[in-house]
């Protein structure tokens, strides 16, 4: 009887490891950002930042302050998913720019755009911001674009420069 019990106590054990290996194995794989992703974002009036050079610029009247900027991997994983779930590769600007039934216009308003480079391709789109939306897809990508924006901006390498004294009325 004891034999049993301890023969079943360890099926149980390796049960339970085999489980823990295949949920971390899982886990792991979904916090993957491929070695070659990298991008490029713009807002369209004084912020940009390239995740290539890991530089933050912002404009000022009478300058351009450029930072280094270090993201954590945690950082790095948020922004990769807000891309991948856009599903960046197959928008396209023609899809985002559709005809508006009742277009409205926001002043100011500029272009702001991401560029991605991710397995060995780049792509890059830009969207006027000026427009209210009513394009499903153009909305998704101006709401994934204001992600990226709160991920970037929370870093505390950025959150400590100045506001840009730059405005556009």
């Amino acid at each position: 009887m004891k034999k049993f019990s301890f023969v079943l106590n360890l099926i149980i054990l390796l049960i339970i490891c085999l489980f823990g290996l295949n949920c971390k194995s899982k886990f792991y794989s979904k916090e993957k950002v491929p070695n070659d992703f990298d991008f490029i974002i713009e807002d369209g009036y004084n912020d940009s930042f390239d995740s290539r050079t890991c530089i933050f610029q912002r404009k000022y009247i009478s300058d351009l302050k450029k930072i280094k900027v270090n993201f954590t991997n945690e950082e790095k994983v948020k922004i990769y998913k807000i891309i991948e779930g856009l599903n960046f590769n197959s928008l396209s600007e023609k899809k985002l720019k559709s005809k508006c039934s009742h277009c409205a216009f926001t002043i100011p308003s500029s272009t702001f755009s991401l560029t991605v480079f991710v397995n060995g391709k780049e792509k890059k789109i830009s969207l006027y911001d000026g427009l209210e939306f009513d394009n499903k897809k153009a909305r998704l990508f101006a709401n994934s674009n204001t992600e990226i924006w709160t991920v970037i901006y929370k870093n505390k390498d950025i959150s400590s420069v100045k506001e840009s004294d730059y405005y556009y009325e």
